[in-house]
């Protein structure tokens, strides 16, 4: 019997592929454009931009019920490698968090979905995120790790840096991931840099500890609210 994660469900999800095309079609944000990630894999669904409601709902739904019947094999086999890739790289993970904290991840499963879209969402309130399926090893690792540092950085944070607002914190975990992806431990540790970065969330400095990370920000928040009060 194969090795399964103990931190990580693997999955695909149509429905929600269906709600991210919904979504994010005809989406840009800066250099971001989300609606072209929609577009390359499915460009018949250039014709759903020209349609509203119930129709536009109708025609992505059906494309991506033709994608998902044409390549359900490659899918799912795609899905069992990457589950397989993830159960080698687990224990680095392990140890990558007991580098850069004192705290270990927290327990509990996190659902990873698939997707067709190379769009990125993450889920804090149900512990899920989507992955590229079409991502090589490293960018699946790095895509993978990226996103259980910003759910590690928020339990961290609701639990121990209550003054931080929401906004505040939301804000952080992008910023902590990002950054900590990019720390020498992870190369070290992982064998690869990481492939993973946000758009919008510039690198911090060269952060070894998530203590450091912790104090610089609320070193800064709290000269924020110095100047505000002047």
């Amino acid at each position: 019997m194969a090795t399964k994660s103990k931190l990580l469900d693997i999955r695909l999800n149509r429905g929600l592929d269906k709600k991210t095309a919904e979504h994010f079609l005809g989406f840009s944000f800066g250099n971001l454009n989300l609606g072209s990630c929609i577009t390359q894999v499915l460009p018949n669904l250039e014709i759903a931009l020209s349609l509203k409601g119930v129709k536009q709902k109708r025609f992505i739904s059906k494309e991506i019920d033709n994608f998902y019947f044409s390549y359900k094999e490659d899918l799912e086999a795609k899905t069992k490698e990457l589950d397989g890739v993830w159960v080698i790289y687990e224990k680095k993970f392990e140890r990558f968090i007991s580098k850069i904290s004192d705290k270990p991840f927290p327990k509990g499963k996190v659902t990873v979905y698939l997707s067709i879209f190379d769009s990125g969402n993450n889920f804090m309130d149900s512990k899920s995120f989507q992955v590229w399926i079409g991502k090589n090893t490293e960018g699946f690792v790095s895509s993978v790790v990226f996103e259980l540092l910003c759910f590690y950085f928020d339990w961290y944070a609701k639990k121990n840096l209550k003054h931080f607002s929401d906004d505040e914190r939301w804000h952080l975990t992008e910023q902590f991931a990002n950054t900590f992806t990019h720390v020498a431990a992870f190369e070290k540790i992982f064998g690869f840099a990481a492939q993973a970065d946000v758009p919008g969330f510039g690198l911090m400095m060269p952060f070894k500890h998530i203590d450091e990370f912790i104090e610089q920000e609320t070193v800064s928040n709290n000269q924020e609210s110095i100047n505000k009060e002047q």
